[in-house]
């Protein structure tokens, strides 16, 4: 009987280990295609909030987080730029930059990134150990927007239909930045300074909360890149000169007549 007991103990332990080892684990991922994206709610960073985001990526570039202020001024922007984060933001009237000197972060290993605001000086922080801080100049305003103006905060990078409604963004140019591709979980806001709470998603595009790897044996061909989705896989032909389902269909090429025994043959392949 007390073998049996032990059995049981061993099984229930081994099963709470892998579903913590799960990637997945109360979070999603995200699939990187020129669609997708998160949307929390926003975050009202004060002069004494924060706010702190768990992530797990193999891309080294792409846009982890984004909030502005409904498109005046202010926004702070968290990006991976070849495995290295930085962090932009703009207070009133001039932006400021802080990089991570931390080693690679898209190890394929959870890595968890926090912004903290402490008057004038904001600091980004990875993994608890590792902080850069920077002090705003003197006489610059250091409030963020106001509540009744500034955006959601956007997990992966901003929704596509920004791309007609770019006066809205106070960083236009975000809409052009690469998404971020791989997994996060574990999204923490402080407002003004109070209890850090849990955030739940609001919205999303591109988004897989199942576990199933559809891409494990993909058919995608001629370099088009397989995306996970719940629903399986498909195939993002964008950096190809193909098209189709699987990528299996070469794009037509555009015959451009001049004169009679010229002829000119163009290519187009424009990936936004």
């Amino acid at each position: 009987m007390a073998l049996r007991y032990d059995v049981v103990e061993i099984i229930s332990f081994v099963g709470i280990i892998l579903v913590l080892m799960s990637p997945t684990m109360q979070g999603f991922e995200l699939e990187g295609s020129r669609e997708s994206y998160a949307k929390f709610p926003r975050w009202d960073p004060c002069q004494n909030g924060s706010l702190s985001v768990e992530f797990r990526s193999t891309k080294e570039n792409g846009v982890l987080l984004y909030q502005d202020d409904g498109g005046y001024m202010d926004f702070f922007e968290v990006k991976l730029i070849k495995g290295h984060l930085r962090l932009r933001w703009n207070l009133g009237d001039r932006a400021m930059m802080l990089t991570s000197i931390s080693d690679n972060l898209v190890d394929d290993q959870w890595h968890k990134m926090e912004i903290k605001r402490n008057g004038s000086v904001t600091s980004l922080i990875i993994d608890k150990t590792m902080e850069v801080s920077k002090r705003a100049h003197s006489g610059q305003d250091l409030n963020f927007g106001n509540t009744s103006s500034n955006s959601a905060v956007y997990i992966g990078g901003v929704p596509l239909d920004y791309m007609t409604r770019l006066r809205e963004l106070a960083l236009p140019s975000i809409v052009f930045e690469s998404k971020f591709s791989g997994y996060v979980r574990n999204i923490y806001y402080s407002d003004c300074g109070r209890p850090t709470k849990k955030m739940s998603m609001i919205d999303s595009r591109g988004v897989r909360t199942s576990e199933s790897n559809h891409c494990y044996n993909h058919k995608c061909i001629n370099g088009g890149r397989c995306i996970n989705t719940n629903n399986g896989s498909k195939c993002d032909c964008r950096a190809t000169g193909y098209e189709g389902e699987f990528c299996e269909i070469g794009k037509p090429f555009a015959k451009l007549t001049i004169h009679k025994g010229m002829h000119f043959f163009l290519f187009f392949n424009i990936a936004i």
